[in-house]
């Protein structure tokens, strides 16, 4: 059976060094918004926040790690920080990045009720089965909009 390699030697073979503005950019296994992945004791973990325990020790329990170069793929212990989620998101909103607010009801790129629809459901007598199939959606979503778990903006 090979050996497997020490994780600070794993992450080293998968890391570019010394890129991108001093940023060490990890050239494994990427998640769908960028952030890297790295196998550890058969679980995988977010390969900034290994590289963060790496080189200053464990993260206490609640807080993030934070990019202070705002690149998701960097692994340069220089460039990451500890903060509470309410810091990493204001410190996103401070430098202009992410979405501050969620579009409601049509303005929602996925929606597939209209207001005029959602007053319909709430007001019909018909069962949640029925208007889905008419509607197109599920029963499921017919009972949110019913219950105002969603598209509870509209009256």
């Amino acid at each position: 059976m090979a050996r497997r390699p020490p994780l600070p030697e794993k992450l080293a073979s998968l890391t570019e060094f010394d890129t991108n503005g001093g940023c060490w950019l990890f050239s494994g296994q990427l998640t769908r918004t960028g952030y890297g992945l790295i196998c550890t004791e058969s679980k995988k973990r977010q390969a900034h926040r290994v590289a963060f325990e790496l080189a200053r020790g464990a993260i206490p329990a609640g807080l993030c790690v934070c990019h202070h170069c705002d690149v998701r793929a960097c692994v340069n212990p220089d460039h990451l920080w500890l903060g509470t989620h309410a810091q990493n998101m204001r410190d996103q909103h401070d430098k202009g990045r992410g979405s501050t607010t969620v579009a409601l009801g049509e303005g929602h790129p996925r929606a597939k009720l209209t207001e005029p629809l959602v007053r319909l459901i709430r007001a019909s007598e018909d069962s949640a089965a029925s208007l889905a199939r008419t509607l197109g959606v599920t029963s499921s979503a017919v009972r949110s909009v019913r219950g105002r778990r969603t598209w509870g903006h509209v009256q």
